[in-house]
């Protein structure tokens, strides 16, 4: 492994744009990793969970459920900024990123294999943790090339098809394990095979630019465990902007998985539906469509016109009232209304917060560092999500004081965008 001189790093502009294939690779890299995460989220571990805690309060099982995503969010708090330092730095014959996009994959597909045949909740807590860990180290990979590859003329458009992966991924995934599968058990394994053969070929023919630059070796002054700590502290004071960014994202995030996190139970235990399952896959559907539309058509025109806040507050805002919604009026047909201004919301915010982001960023040479960070934004309010919503729901005893609680959030996450100057 080779150290990297800061002279070497990839330029902030780069004149020429990324190809279609690169972008088909990367958005197949995707789809893989958020069909295991977010169908296991939303459908498989939920179902494993409530299985493994035996008969008793509805509401005990939804507290369990949220400690395990709790407990999982601390792991990528510490693999998100570690993995994304170490490839910042190092390089290997195969490039900076492409290891841990490989190495990622590996450990979300065996975790996703181990999880299949567990029932005890400590080991599907450790294994679901590994399972976090493995996606943000394959996530963070990916992430960082927007910075070593895509000119900033090229992020809105190329982060929407890391959206589009995401609302693609719930309904491939949920479709897969409700109309091939029968049990938890063979829901994993194949998720397992699907994610591996989408993340395979990026691996393979996802060009690294790291890799073709000039390095050299420097053994004696590696990174040293206590710097690499050190340095996932980013001062507020000192980069405003990149503060009030992460700021927004983390609360536009968490409202929006206060919104989707706990879609089954409400569907289950507040509507009382009969087919609570196939509820979920058709507002699943719905927001997949406006997701798409939404990440298309808002990301390339924020690359066009150059500007990316004005999108991400509607979009926000639009996230912020399907909660309100669902709160003032809980009913099937406003949780599909509901799924089409959640999807896209998501899908809008999505595709140009993440450009957004990338123009934040402090240090050149610390870009997989810093997006690291900035991704922690993303995965910690997915992982306390369910046991903020559990919290919520014992203290109000109900669904739509949840809902509100997340319209309010996104509201204010939305708003806090226009504190960033540095980006119009």
């Amino acid at each position: 492994m080779s150290k990297i001189e800061p002279s070497a790093l990839p330029s902030n502009n780069m004149s020429r744009g990324v190809s279609g294939r690169w972008v088909s690779l990367f958005s197949l890299a995707w789809l893989g990793l958020w069909m295991a995460q977010l169908t296991a989220l939303q459908l498989l571990l939920p179902a494993q969970v409530a299985a493994g805690a035996g008969d008793g309060d509805w509401k005990q099982t939804l507290v369990r459920f949220g400690w395990i995503n709790a407990i999982s969010g601390l792991a990528a708090m510490v693999a998100y900024p570690l993995v994304g330092a170490m490839s910042d730095r190092y390089s290997t014959r195969f490039g900076r990123r492409r290891p841990w996009i490989a190495a990622g994959g590996i450990v979300n597909v065996a975790a996703m294999i181990a999880l299949s045949s567990q029932t005890a909740l400590t080991t599907i807590c450790v294994l679901w943790s590994l399972s976090i860990v493995g996606f943000c180290a394959a996530s963070s990979g990916l992430t960082s090339m927007i910075c070593d590859q895509v000119p900033i003329s090229q992020r809105g458009y190329v982060s929407g098809w890391i959206a589009i992966p995401q609302a693609l991924g719930i309904v491939v995934g949920v479709s897969l394990a409700e109309g091939f599968t029968s049990t938890t058990t063979s829901g994993y394994l194949l998720l397992a095979a699907v994610t591996a053969g989408l993340i395979v070929p990026a691996v393979i023919w996802l060009p690294d630019h790291s890799a073709e630059r000039n390095i050299i070796t420097e053994k004696e002054n590696s990174l040293r465990w206590s710097d690499l700590f050190n340095s996932v502290w980013i001062s507020p004071r000192r980069y405003p902007d990149f503060g009030w960014a992460l700021l927004s994202r983390a609360l536009v995030n968490l409202s929006n998985a206060l919104s989707t996190g706990l879609l089954l139970y409400f569907y289950t235990f507040d509507l009382r539906v009969d087919d609570p399952d196939a509820l979920l896959q058709k507002t699943a559907v719905v927001y997949v469509l406006f997701a798409v539309v939404a990440s298309i058509s808002f990301g390339r025109l924020s690359d066009r016109i150059g500007r990316r806040r004005p999108f991400v507050l509607v979009a926000g805002l639009g996230q912020a009232a399907s909660g309100i919604l669902l709160a003032v009026s809980p009913s099937v047909e406003t949780a599909t209304v509901g799924a089409c201004l959640l999807g896209a919301g998501t899908g809008a915010y999505f595709a140009v917060d993440q450009a957004l982001s990338t123009q934040v960023l402090p240090n050149p040479a610390d870009h997989g560092k810093d997006l690291g960070i900035m991704n922690i934004a993303l995965i910690l309010p997915q992982a306390f999500g369910p046991i903020l919503g559990a919290a919520a729901i014992s203290v109000f005893g109900d669904f739509p004081s949840l809902f509100m609680i997340s319209g309010v959030t996104g509201i204010v996450g939305a708003c806090i965008i226009y504190r960033v100057k540095g980006v119009r």
